[in-house]
């Protein structure tokens, strides 16, 4: 019998603050013409403080991307593959950092942010008592009197340097239109929702930042798997 892949709809961001750069603000014009002549984005828009590229001229399609006198990042709506964020990121990041219209401090922060919503035929309820089985002991019903009707697990952690956030719940579709920020023929059913935020803030080489985001995409994605392998999802 062949396997049904499952359906996972992604938003990913990953966001790089440096020390403020005055001279950022003199050579916007400069930058967005470089990025645009690079090929990566065609679209840019010029704002007081930052520069804003995306793949479609009045809004963000499918990826964006964006340069600041504090920071820089990229961001992507439900790439087709989950190397396509990786790839992508990597790619703006070395864009932007061998620009020779601005120098670009070392890193103050590196924050890589993943949200993922799995679409389910199991209700609501169902959704909220499998995650309520799996990661709950018994110990919180007797102190409640009853299960929780509407699970939200959130939990602040390690990993290996890193510091990082779990959000893990059910959620309806009107639930889940709220939490991302794009639409989805998916978000007209119940899912599984996950939202892995990493960051770091000490100790960061701008030489080392696509090594950081394989790093923190390598440990968001195996982190997917093991929920819904443990959830039979």
């Amino acid at each position: 019998m062949t396997k049904v892949e499952k359906i996972m709809v992604t938003e990913h961001v990953v966001e790089i603050r440096h020390a403020a750069v005055g001279s950022f603000l003199d050579v916007r014009g400069f930058v967005a013409d470089y990025v645009r002549d690079s090929k990566f984005l065609p679209h840019w828009k010029i704002d007081s403080n930052v520069v804003s590229f995306t793949d479609s001229a009045t809004s963000v399609d499918k990826e964006g991307s964006f340069a600041g006198y504090k920071s820089f990042g990229y961001f992507t709506y439900n790439p087709p593959t989950k190397n396509f964020f990786q790839d992508r990121a990597t790619s703006f990041i070395k864009l932007l950092l061998k620009n020779e219209h601005y120098i670009i401090p070392s890193a103050t922060r590196f924050g890589c942010r993943t949200k993922v919503f799995i679409p389910c035929e199991k209700d609501f309820e169902t959704l909220n008592q499998l995650l309520y089985s799996k990661f709950l002991s018994n110990n919180l019903t007797d102190i409640l009197g009853q299960k929780a009707k509407d699970m939200q697990l959130i939990s602040d952690y390690k990993d290996k340097g890193y510091d990082a956030r779990l959000i893990l719940s059910p959620v309806n579709k009107e639930d889940i239109k709220s939490r991302m920020s794009f639409e989805s023929e998916h978000f007209t059913k119940q899912g599984l929702y996950i939202d892995f935020d990493y960051f770091k803030i000490d100790n960061i080489d701008n030489t080392k930042l696509q090594i950081m985001l394989k790093e923190t995409m390598g440990f968001i994605w195996e982190k997917v798997d093991s929920i819904t392998h443990k959830l039979g999802i």
